[in-house]
C-alpha cells in the first residue's frame, strides 16, 4: 500500500498530529514509530478504555496490526503512521458497530480525540512558502535534472531477503532513505557547509509529513517529497524567515468551548479590572512619589550650590594670604624681609 487511498487521506491527516505528539512522549527525537505503552497512554487520554474496548482488547488490536508488518529490528513492535490508522479503524468499527467505517471514524474523532487527545501544534511556514507559484514554476524547470539525481541515490541501498517481494524492492528503490539522503547531501556539500545534519534530518522529517506528502512509508521520500524536502533546506539554509505579523493568532481549547470560552472571558475580565483597581490605588502613591522625587532632588541642588560657593570663599582666602607672603618674602636669605640687617 504505497499510494495512499482517497477514503483514508483524511482521517490520516488529521490524526497526524496525533500520531505524532504521541510517538515523542518520552522520545524526543521520535515521530515515526508508536510503541505500545505509547498507543495506550493514547487510548487512556482518548477515553477509548471501556466494557467494548478494555485494556486487553486494545493489547490484541495493537499485536494483530504490527504482526502485519514487516518492519524489523528495533521498530518490530511499533506501529507507523498508516498501522496507527488501521488500529484507528478497528477500535472505531468496536465502539461503534453497525456504521459504516467513515462514520465511525467521524464520530471516533469528534468524541474521543478532538475533545482529549494531546497534539502538536501544526505550523508549517517553510510549506506555506513552497507553494509560492513562482517556487513550483523554479522546481518545475529543473524537475529533470532532479529525477535523474533521486533515480541514483533511491538505488544505493541495497535490500535482501527471502520474504521480500517484487513490490516491496519496487518500493525501496522508488524512494530515498535517510541515509541515502544525507549521503546525497554530503556529496553536493549540503552538510556541512550549508546545513547540519541535525537540521538536515529536520527537513526530512517536515517533507514526510508535508503537503507533498504521497505515501504512506514515514522512513522514506517519494520524489514530490524529496523536492519538498529539497526546497525546505534551501529556505533554512539561505535563512528565510516568516513575519510573526503576518501569522493569525488561534485559541485552542482542550475542553468545550463554551465553558473555555467562558474561563478566557472571566480571566479577561479579573485581569482588567485588577488592572484599573491597581491604577486607582496607586495614583496617590506615584504622586507621594513624584513630590519625595523632587525634593530629594532640590535638596541634592541647594547642598552642590552651598559646597561651590565654599570652595570659592576658600580659594579667595588663599590667594590673600600669598600676597602677604610675598610683601614680607626676602629672596636672598630665604627669610621675611625683617630678619635683614638692613631693613631693621
Amino acid at each position: 500500500m504505497d499510494e495512499m487511498s482517497t477514503a483514508s487521506t483524511t482521517f490520516t491527516e488529521i490524526i497526524r498530529p496525533v500520531f505524532e505528539h504521541y510517538c515523542s512522549y518520552g522520545e524526543k527525537h521520535n515521530y515515526v514509530y508508536m510503541r505500545r505503552g505509547q498507543f495506550l497512554k493514547f487510548a487512556r487520554d482518548c477515553r477509548l478504555m471501556n466494557e467494548t474496548t478494555d485494556l486487553t482488547e486494545l493489547n490484541l488490536i495493537f499485536q494483530k496490526i504490527n504482526a502485519q508488518s514487516k518492519k524489523s529490528g528495533d521498530h518490530e513492535q511499533r506501529l507507523s503512521l498508516y498501522e496507527f490508522y488501521l488500529a484507528c479503524e478497528l477500535i472505531a468499527s468496536r465502539i461503534y458497530p453497525g456504521k459504516e467505517l467513515e462514520e465511525c471514524l467521524r464520530l471516533l474523532y469528534d468524541n474521543n480525540v478532538s475533545p482529549y487527545a494531546q497534539t502538536v501544534p501544526r505550523v508549517d511556514h517553510r510549506g506555506d512558502a513552497l507553494m509560492n507559484p513562482g517556487v513550483l514554476e523554479v522546481v518545475r524547470t529543473h524537475q529533470k535534472q532532479l529525477r535523474a539525481i533521486f533515480d541514483y541515490y533511491s538505488k544505493m541501498d541495497q535490500v535482501y531477503g527471502r520474504s521480500l517481494s517484487w513490490k516491496d524492492i519496487t518500493h525501496h528503490q522508488n524512494h530515498i532513505s535517510i541515509n541515502e539522503f544525507l549521503k546525497f547531501a554530503a556529496d553536493f556539500a549540503i552538510i556541512p557547509d550549508l546545513l547540519t545534519k541535525s537540521q538536515l534530518t529536520m527537513c526530512f522529517r517536515e517533507a514526510n509529513f508535508g503537503p507533498k506528502r504521497t505515501s504512506h512509508d514515514t522512513t522514506r521520500l517519494t520524489f514530490p517529497e524529496f523536492e519538498d524536502c529539497l526546497g525546505r533546506c534551501a529556505l533554512l539554509g539561505f535563512r528565510y524567515y516568516f513575519k510573526d505579523e503576518d501569522a493569525v493568532k488561534e485559541a485552542k481549547f482542550a475542553t468545550h468551548y463554551s465553558e473555555a470560552a467562558k474561563l478566557v472571558w472571566l480571566r479577561a475580565a479579573a485581569k482588567e479590572e485588577a488592572y484599573k483597581f491597581y491604577k486607582k490605588v496607586n495614583t496617590t502613591e506615584n504622586a507621594r512619589r513624584k513630590s519625595i522625587a523632587a525634593e530629594r532632588v532640590n535638596k541634592r541642588n541647594a547642598k552642590l550650590q552651598l559646597k561651590h560657593s565654599e570652595t570659592v570663599e576658600t580659594v579667595d582666602l588663599r590667594d590673600d594670604n600669598k600676597t602677604k607672603a610675598r610683601l614680607h618674602y626676602y629672596p636672598e636669605a630665604g627669610l621675611p624681609a625683617k630678619f635683614h640687617p638692613f631693613t631693621a
